[in-house]
């Protein structure tokens, strides 16, 4: 089945073609990647045969692994995913590991962040699971979304405040003064969609990965961090790293960059966390 799917995935020029069926095999039979070759004689029941292939089939047709099995690992945590939520991604995950470094010495203090675009709800469940004693709130335009992330929520057993929110309606934001703001908005220039891989283009939501003017939405969130005192974490396209630091600093804002594991200015971080009277 392994060396079958793989030459089928590859004839429909499936991303990873063989990562993706050790992916579903080992969603289907709930073991491990690794277990697929201890247990290389294992036989497929007809019941197995008969779940197995409308996953093929939908694989084949460039939709996301995630999206098929339902689910993905963040951060240790469990996320049920939906065409609803993007799929979270290895460079988030380096986003939330930067800020938790970041503010170690602040872990006891019930510090309030706001995760701003939530989605799956990913970044402020891991928060809550590594800082228990911050207040944790978290917000999306899309009611859709948010049903999704208080599935996650409660699966990972997380504390968290979810509420619908909206970045050109500040108000729906500025409920209180916020310690710190995570976000990961979207910051792919709508004209880039064509340049993207068909599971990504035709499957994620779109209002989560495009926007038609990337720095002005990166605007909008500076000015939201200024009006409510917050330090600011963000994951942004590397093109935009440096406009953004220079227009932050316009707005009275101090943001440095920071690369992420394969060597691209991909984030944003306060220059400072908090002033040392804080």
């Amino acid at each position: 089945m392994i060396r079958w799917a793989t030459g089928y995935f590859e004839e429909k020029q499936v991303p990873s073609p063989r990562t993706s069926i050790e992916w579903l095999l080992a969603h289907l039979l709930d073991i491990r990647r690794l277990d697929l070759y201890l247990q290389f004689d294992r036989p497929l029941s007809s019941t197995d045969l008969d779940t197995l292939r409308p996953m093929i089939r939908r694989r084949a047709s460039h939709e996301p692994l995630q999206y098929i099995t339902g689910e993905t690992s963040f951060m240790g945590c469990t996320i049920r995913v939906t065409p609803d939520v993007l799929i979270p991604r290895e460079e988030t995950e380096q986003l939330v590991d930067l800020l938790l470094r970041h503010t170690a010495e602040y872990e006891n203090q019930p510090l309030k962040v706001l995760d701003l675009g939530t989605g799956s709800g990913c970044i402020p469940i891991a928060l809550k699971k590594h800082r228990p004693h911050w207040e944790v709130f978290a917000a999306d335009v899309s009611e859709k979304a948010l049903k999704v992330a208080r599935q996650n929520a409660n699966l990972n057993q997380t504390d968290i405040t979810l509420f619908r929110g909206d970045l050109f309606r500040q108000e729906t934001l500025t409920i209180q003064a916020w310690d710190l703001i995570v976000t990961n908005p979207p910051y792919i220039p709508d004209t880039d969609a064509p340049t993207l891989e068909k599971q990504v283009r035709n499957y994620e939501p779109h209002l989560a990965l495009f926007h038609p003017d990337p720095a002005a939405l990166a605007d909008e969130i500076f000015s939201l961090c200024i009006r409510t005192d917050a330090r600011l974490y963000m994951e942004c396209n590397d093109q935009f790293a440096a406009l953004h630091v220079s227009r932050a600093a316009s707005f009275g804002l101090g943001l440095m960059t920071a690369k992420d594991l394969d060597g691209k200015t991909r984030f944003l971080l306060p220059a400072k966390v908090f002033e040392e009277a804080g």
